[in-house]
């Protein structure tokens, strides 16, 4: 029986790396009989001033002149699942930087690129992220409750839709019918009472990362809990919330 828990492992980070190294991964996580998917996260910039990577404090910088070459995630999954079709692709990503419709056709793309799920897990935006490129944080949460409606909208939709939100309004809008017959799943990605209000009421699950926004197990088992009462409180769901923690971790011998 498939166990309840599943797990991902990430792929990918930098344009320094060589691309062959994202396929041979992405085998090695097929092969291992442990691994459930693969996973990546759309950023623009780390978070740290560039002026910080440098060999005196990372002996890294010698291997990665800098630390915000990130590769295009949607792209990156798509060539590991070229290597690895049967694994599940995860998306983490914001509802600031890109419009439900394309999102939705980027989903469907990959769908048919794998056997397994196709996940998107969506913030509020990060002011590193956005402020720099000339998007307006500010309309996070906004953004985030549009987009969850409306790319569910048009993924489940068979006819043209009319979709109106906080900044986004469909006529007669479509993406077309092919591989709508895939599973697909919307996630909640981030914290906060506001953030935990929309995942509950649109999404699928939520993830939080540790120790990130859930700076210890504790606070990983409240986030949880909190998830959990706003869900009650909005009364009977149509589909079952899960959750997902993302821990950072630093591997050695």
């Amino acid at each position: 029986m498939r166990s309840p828990v599943e797990i991902d492992a990430a792929v990918g980070l930098s344009r320094y790396m060589p691309a062959a190294g994202i396929t041979a991964a992405a085998r090695a996580f097929e092969d291992s009989g442990v691994v459930d998917g693969i996973t990546m996260w759309d950023q623009m910039t780390f978070f740290h001033p560039p002026s910080l990577w440098t060999a005196e404090n990372t002996p890294m910088a010698a291997v990665m002149p800098d630390f915000d070459s990130f590769v295009d995630p949607f792209a990156t999954l798509a060539f590991a699942a070229s290597a690895a079709p049967s694994l599940n692709l995860s998306i983490g990503t914001d509802a600031v930087r890109r419009s439900p419709a394309e999102l939705a056709q980027s989903m469907l793309t990959l769908s048919a690129m794998t056997t397994g799920s196709v996940t998107v897990q969506l913030g509020g935006g990060e002011i590193k992220q956005c402020k720099p490129f000339g998007w307006k944080r500010s309309q996070g949460l906004q953004r985030l409750e549009d987009m969850l409606r409306a790319v569910r909208a048009l993924l489940e939709a068979r006819e043209p839709i009319h979709f109106e939100g906080n900044h986004w309004t469909f006529d007669t809008a479509t993406v077309g019918n092919a591989q709508k017959e895939r599973s697909f799943r919307l996630w909640g990605l981030g914290g906060g009472p506001r953030l935990i209000d929309i995942t509950t009421s649109y999404a699928d699950g939520f993830t939080t990362a540790a120790p990130l926004v859930a700076t210890t197990p504790t606070a990983v088992d409240r986030t949880e809990e909190r998830v959990e009462a706003t869900a009650r409180r909005q009364g009977p769901r149509p589909r079952r919330l899960r959750l997902r923690a993302v821990p950072s971790v630093l591997p050695h011998p």
